[in-house]
């Protein structure tokens, strides 16, 4: 069994990994800027079916070099999961922890001669919109990022700054790097549980209060989902694999997601609530969304129509389907995973605590 440092130990991700991870009999380090939270994510660990006692805690901060650990223990795999998560986040605030954290993340698995595996995002596995955007993945040093920050906005630029940094820097330091790229995540396929602050909730929300009229974008746009459990399960895996026999990179997409105005219907139907009717196209709404006490009816940012896309993915796909198949893995029907995160929204609206929260 493997010492496993975790940061973003207490995200939803976070917090779904540790499960996993101590599930399969792991020594789980969750690195805490408060360590008073870990009672709480111990508990969490163990009412989601993980072993709360097998997880611990160690006092840290993403955006210190060496994430400020100066005598840490060994660890043998570091998994690197936090990051500052809003729309409109400053260029200082999001780089701090988006990109100088990544960094950090190589230079402590140089130190610890650990493996480093790092939570990226699907954009990242998109050719088309890389190239729209002017990143040289290759060398992303090329790149012109103070203008993709102001196109994309700061999370989206840093998350995407970070990432090929991180991979350039490790190449640089001989450190064995795993990108791994989730989809947009829903609930699991036994809770549902989705916290308020992800974007997938806010999309249950806006549904909720009937306010989102029409379906952004064309018959052909999707966004793609991963269920919480499932992502865990294929972050978890790596542990078991030696780095030289994992793929580079993974996209953690379930390829059955439908089209966004059928994944519409169908949360909109187990919420109880009217569907979107017809398409707004994302130019228009790009523009209405410039409004912001429109933005803030319609519980949307500017910032989140990119990852509504036309692209399926599919090369980028193959081989995480190859990995998955060799591991025994596979998804969860996304159906289940739809339905009880729709139940776990309404359970929020009526004020009934679910497990893990």
């Amino acid at each position: 069994m493997a010492d496993i440092l975790i940061s973003g130990a207490s995200g939803f991700i976070g917090r779904w990994l540790c499960r996993t991870l101590t599930q399969q009999g792991h020594s789980v380090y969750a690195l805490l800027r408060d360590p008073s939270q870990l009672p709480k994510l111990r508990e969490q660990c163990t009412q989601l079916g993980g072993r709360g006692e097998a997880l611990h805690g160690i006092h840290g901060d993403i955006r210190q070099p060496l994430w400020g650990l100066n005598e840490p223990p060994r660890w043998q795999t570091i998994y690197h999961l936090a990051a500052q998560f809003a729309w409109q986040l400053s260029e200082h605030t999001a780089r701090a922890s988006n990109v100088q954290g990544s960094l950090h993340a190589v230079d402590l698995a140089a130190q610890q001669d650990a493996r480093l595996i790092l939570i990226g995002g699907f954009m990242a596995c998109n050719a088309d919109y890389l190239a729209e955007l002017g990143i040289d993945s290759q060398q992303p040093e090329h790149s012109d990022w103070p203008a993709l920050y102001r196109r994309t906005g700061a999370y989206e630029a840093s998350k995407l700054e970070g990432l090929f940094r991180a991979q350039a820097y490790a190449h640089e330091r001989e450190v064995a790097l795993t990108c791994v790229h989730p989809a947009t995540v829903c609930g699991d396929a036994q809770h549902g549980q989705v916290p308020a602050e992800q974007p997938f909730a806010q999309l249950l929300q806006a549904l909720q209060k009937k306010r989102l009229r029409a379906v952004p974008g064309s018959p052909a746009h999707w966004l793609p989902l991963v269920s919480a459990d499932s992502l865990a399960a294929l972050l978890a895996s790596l542990v078991n694999v030696p780095a030289e026999q994992a793929p580079p990179q993974l996209l953690a997409m379930d390829p059955q997601t439908p089209a966004l105005g059928e994944l519409l219907q169908q949360l909109a139907g187990a919420l109880s609530v009217p569907a979107p009717r017809g398409y707004v196209p994302l130019w228009l709404l790009d523009g209405l969304l410039r409004l912001p006490l429109l933005a803030r009816y319609l519980m949307t940012s500017r910032e989140g129509l990119a990852f509504i896309r036309r692209e399926r993915l599919s090369d980028a796909y193959q081989a995480t389907a190859r990995y998955m198949q060799a591991q025994a893995l596979h998804w969860p029907a996304l159906s289940d995973c739809l339905t009880r995160s729709a139940q776990y929204a309404l359970a929020q609206k009526a004020g009934i605590k679910k497990p893990g929260q």
